[in-house]
């Protein structure tokens, strides 16, 4: 199977993202892809989006809304948002929006940031819509094709794949995200250096947070952790190694010290799983045998 890309707005608004150094989780902050950015786009879209980076870090500060990063559901291309965005995010129609509800909640935050993110992202639309054809839409093929052979082994280990909406998405790296019915991974284009087993983990990883039964975030994100474990002790053994690989390079502490903290998780597991990173695949599954 061939993942497509993801859409050129959910693309823009990760572009974005990828800018700002953002407070709490979902920091998609990545000064690898910024380097990338500026050795390919104008200088003055690079100019544009420095200052407008800067601007919204500020306003945010660190208190950064989680509803920010869901900003990639509220339109379904860059042609909608140049036809319908220009009057301000406040005149936006419901029907006009992919998810209508975001919308209503991003208007419910403090304005002027949301104003300001609104007027970035249709400033920075036109150039980014040719950055996105000229350089992203072509590294995103080579990507998905590098892909292509694992996607058996990953049904295989997670079979709820199978008529699942996947998408590649350039800005995002090692990281994954969930919109509505929609999981959105970084691909493995030349930026990241990411090897493509990875992009393989975080799929069946945000599918298993998909997946979760828990409507906290924190309780999804554990319970897909322990099941995602067990379920690659019947994997192959490359993509067990890519697997473990991922694990360790997780900065868990936030969510295992508010697991602990509530009496989720015992202290010695929360130090374990932080002392030793590289046993992390053995550990979790472990605790899901439990």
């Amino acid at each position: 199977m061939l993942l497509p890309p993801t859409d050129d707005f959910t693309a823009l608004v990760l572009h974005l993202l990828a800018h700002l150094r953002l407070a709490g989780p979902g920091n998609s902050y990545d000064r690898r892809y910024v380097a990338w950015v500026r050795a390919h786009a104008t200088p003055q879209h690079v100019e544009v989006l420095g200052e407008g980076a800067q601007a919204l870090e500020a306003a945010w500060g660190e208190s950064t809304p989680m509803l920010v990063h869901a900003w990639p559901q509220l339109l379904d291309s860059i042609a909608a948002l140049l036809e319908h965005g220009p009057a301000g995010l406040a005149a936006l129609a419901p029907e006009h929006a992919r998810a209508p509800a975001i919308l209503r909640a991003l208007g419910r935050l403090e304005p002027a940031p949301v104003r300001r993110m609104h007027a970035l992202t249709l400033e920075l639309a036109p150039e980014f819509a040719r950055l996105h054809r000229q350089r992203v839409e072509p590294e995103l093929l080579e990507a998905a094709r590098s892909l292509e052979p694992w996607w058996e082994p990953a049904l295989a280990v997670l079979p709820s794949l199978e008529g699942s909406r996947v998408e590649l998405a350039h800005a995002l790296g090692p990281r994954g995200r969930v919109y509505g019915d929609r999981i959105v991974v970084g691909a493995p284009v030349p930026w990241t250096g990411m090897d493509p087993r990875i992009s393989v983990v975080l799929l069946l990883h945000e599918r298993a947070v998909h997946d979760s039964a828990h409507p906290e975030h924190a309780l999804a994100e554990w319970e897909a952790l322990t099941g995602l474990s067990v379920r690659m002790r019947e994997a192959p053994a490359a993509l067990q190694q890519a697997h473990a690989a991922w694990l360790a390079s997780l900065e868990l502490a936030p969510l295992l010290e508010a697991l602990r903290d509530r009496g989720r998780i015992h202290a010695a597991i929360h130090d374990r799983l932080l002392r030793s990173p590289e046993h992390r695949a053995p550990c979790l599954a472990s605790l899901a045998d439990a």
